[in-house]
Parts: structure tokens; sequence; C-alpha cells
């Protein structure tokens, strides 16, 4: 009976926090010695039993606590300052044949040197700060038209930094609102799926949240076209982009929106749609190491080739992929676009040599000859077969190698525009068929320092216009600290 008066003042107070959470699992083991008992006398012990479950869920609230206050101070997070950054020097050799009027700086070696130092603040345990300085960067005009070389541009890289120049600075918020997820506000490296839209260094709004099975981010993206007249800074994008991952199978959905996307150039674009959307995974449940991967990117440009004429192009890419996990990694890939594709927003394709991401150019674009100018990322009216393999040794893993072959063609319509490395002068070629074969060594000098050995011949066949051949050498090492 003392039992069931103490269930019954636990239920008039209603679980108000004035009765201990010992007292509460004592009162639970009466309720169970004497369950008999109190159902004789037709006591409710559901309020006891709501109480407890409350008293569980705290216990559960606070471990998590524990474990995310665990995982901050793994983190550094009692680290408010900390500085980074990474170093690049490399020396390259270009030796190109049969033009005539070449520059004699365009057979010359030359050394690169870059160095970038990155600040992190941990501000509070939600609230993170991070900034870049492209401190020294040196490595300008490479292979990106030989006969102007020092123009200022970056192909190694990447979009036309220069020395001094503030490549990140965001801060991000975790939980900044009640409905959760993650905001960044400031400048950062994005990009979603193969990076046909979007692959470098923009200054954006971005919202992160998982969302049931599916990872959602909303970007705003706010950039400069480094191309157009006076600098021009773009109107505003707007992209939503959306991944689910299902067994052994992983899908991603972009699409990019701008009203009014005044470029600088000859033309406005009154309004331009990018959806892109592929898939990777298996190929078969019963086979790990052999995959699959799929691209496509569908573009909509108003006004886009002309004042008068719109543009709605398709790019796509399919590879079957083989990999072992520990030694040996296969490729072959077949990426083609039409004569309207405009995939780029902002993209430049280098990452992988600062140990980033490859993405499908990055070979073609160190071949100046082969690619011409090195703009045409929307890979306009071209197609590239691709066969790649990749070797790390079985009984040292810091020594790999790699072998890439890529022959890439146009039709006879001319939308590649090319210059003429004899003149300088920047024009269409027609029925262009490149053939390009890149080796690579890398020895991993520490866990944070590698060294790559290079070596890239790239010969290239035009409709009236003399074959081009080209032989680069180069030697790099980077590292980070």
């Amino acid at each position: 009976m003392i039992t069931a008066k103490m269930i019954a003042n636990v239920e008039q107070m209603g679980g108000n926090g004035s009765v201990s959470k010992t007292d509460l699992q004592t009162l639970e083991k009466l309720t169970v010695e004497f369950a008999d008992e109190l159902a004789l006398l037709g006591v409710k012990v559901t309020a006891l039993e709501d109480d407890m479950q409350v008293v569980k869920e705290d216990v559960a609230g606070l471990k998590k606590d524990v474990d995310g206050i665990k995982s901050y101070m793994k983190n550094g997070g009692m680290e408010k300052v900390r500085l980074s950054g990474d170093m690049l020097v490399r020396n390259y050799g270009l030796n190109i044949d049969d033009i005539g009027n070449l520059r004699p700086e365009d057979k010359n070696h030359r050394t690169q040197t870059m160095l970038r130092l990155q600040l992190d603040a941990q501000i509070d345990e939600n609230v993170t700060a991070r900034a870049r300085w492209n401190m020294i960067d040196n490595a300008n005009g490479v292979y990106n038209n030989p006969g102007f070389i020092g123009n200022g541009t970056n192909e190694w890289d990447g979009g036309n930094k220069q020395p001094g120049d503030i490549e990140v600075a965001y801060i991000q918020i975790k939980d900044m609102f009640s409905f959760g997820g993650d905001f960044k506000f400031g400048r950062d490296w994005y990009q979603h799926g193969h990076g046909f839209v979007v692959h470098n260094y923009m200054d954006a709004v971005n919202y992160t949240k998982r969302c049931g099975d599916v990872d959602v981010a909303f970007n705003m993206f706010f950039d400069r076209q480094g191309n157009a007249a006076n600098n021009r800074d773009y109107y505003n994008y707007w992209n939503i982009n959306a991944d689910y991952s299902t067994k052994g199978h992983d899908l991603y959905l972009g699409i990019y929106y701008n009203a009014n996307d005044e470029l600088g150039l000859s033309a406005e674009h009154d309004n331009s749609m990018r959806i892109e959307f592929g898939a990777s995974g298996k190929l078969s449940n019963n086979n790990e190491k052999v995959k699959y991967d799929l691209g496509l990117v569908y573009s909509k440009i108003e006004n886009g080739k002309t004042a008068t004429e719109d543009a709605t192009g398709i790019l796509g890419h399919v590879a079957v992929k083989y990999d072992d996990q520990k030694q040996l990694q296969a490729k072959l890939a077949y990426t083609w676009a039409d004569d309207e594709s405009n995939a780029n927003i902002n993209v430049e394709n280098m990452n992988r040599y600062h140990d980033g991401d490859e993405t499908i150019f990055e070979d073609l674009y160190l071949s100046t000859m082969a690619m011409g100018n090195g703009t045409n990322r929307n890979f306009q009216n071209l197609s590239d077969i691709k066969l790649e393999v990749k070797y790390t040794l079985k009984d040292n893993d810091k020594h790999s190698f790699r072998l890439a072959y890529d022959m890439v063609q146009n039709d006879e319509d001319g939308s590649w525009n090319t210059f003429d490395q004899g003149t300088g002068n920047a024009g269409y070629v027609n029925d262009l068929e490149a053939n390009i074969i890149t080796f690579e060594y890398t020895y991993k000098l520490a866990e944070n320092t590698r060294l790559r050995l290079g070596f890239q011949n790239s010969k290239t066949e035009a409709k009236d216009m003399p074959d081009i051949k080209s032989n680069l050498y180069y030697t790099e090492i980077y590292s980070r600290f």
C-alpha cells in the first residue's frame, strides 16, 4: 500500500523533476516486486513507466553530448587557431616540333613554385572559420597559349590566381536554426558529381542537411568571370544538389539556374539552366571490384550562341572501372558533347595535381598542342576515349605508376576553337584528332610529401592544318604541413 501511495504521488506531480533518478529506480523495483498486489489494488503504473522513459532519454542524450565532446577534443577543438599549408615545386620542359615561327622560350625549361598558408579558427563547438592565402605562385602561363607564355593564367593550379590572393575564406555554422543543417558563408572549393558544371573556388552561401536518406545542399553562387571584359561579376546562380546511396549504388542530381547571366562578352545570357545527374556503383552484386560510372549534363542557354539564337546541348560520360583496393586500378571511359553543349559555369579541372579529385579533362589540359588554347571546357563537338591504368607495388606502396591514353576527335563542323601555333591566331579546325599518352611515376616520400615524375607525348592532326607534335617532361614535389 505504501508503494501504491508513492506511485499516486508521482502521478500527481507529473514527473516535474522533484523526484530523483535514484528514487524512480527504487520505485520501479518495488513496482516489479509487488506487481500482483498492485494489480489487485487497481494501481496504474503508466505514469511511472513514462517517467522512467524520460530518464532513459535524458541518459541517452547525455551520452551523445559526451561523445560529441570527445570528438571535438580529438579533432583539436581546444586549439582555437591552427596554421597549416602546402608547397609545390615543379620543373618542366616542353618541346614542340613541326611548326613554324616558334619562339625560343617555347622550348625552355621552367621552374615553378607555389606556397599557400591556411588558418583555421575554432570559434566555438558549432562555429568554425577558415582562410587560405596564396602566398607565392609563379606557376602562371604554363602550357596555356605557348605563344604567350606568362600571360597570367594558371592551368596547373586553376583560375587566374595571383600571389597574395585569398582563395578560401569562409565561416561555417552547425545547427544555426532549430530545423538543423549547416550553413557556410564565404569562398571555398565547390564540386558536385563529376564536376562538369562547378569544379573550382566559388563565393557562395551554402546550406546542407540530411533529409531522410538524401543529402541535400542549397547554394547561391557569386563569382567573377576572369576572361570577361572588366572582370564583371556573375549574376548569382541558384543551385540545389541531392545525393542518395542505396545498396552498392550512388546517385546524384544537381540543378543550376541563372537569370540574366551577363558575361561581358558579345552577348548576354538572358537565362541559363544546367541539370547534371549521374550514378556509380557495382556492376554485379557478386563482384566488388568492377564498377560503372555515368554522368550527363543538359544545358539550355537562351541567347547563348549569338544575340538571337538559343543553345541547348548535351554532355555525357560513361566509364567502366576496375579497382582491387590494393594494387591495380583501370578505367575505360567515353566522354562526348554536341556542338551546343555549355555545361561549364566555373571549372578548372587540375585539382588532382594538388592531391585533389581527378577529373576527366586533366590529361587533356597538360597538352597544349592537343587542346589548343585550353579554354573549351564545355567539350563542344568533341569526344574522348580514355584508357587508364594505375599500379601500386605490392611490397612497397610508396611506389605507384599511371599510364593513360586519350584519343580526342571532332567532326567537320569545326566547333573546336584552337590557336594556330605558328601565327598565334585563333580559329576553328575541322576533323581534329589528337592522340595523347601520359605516364607518371609517384614516390611517397612521407605521409604528407610526394615526388612525381611525368612524361606526355601528343600528336594533333587536323584538316587544312599541319600536324603538331609535342613532348612534355615534368618533375614536381608537393608537401603539406
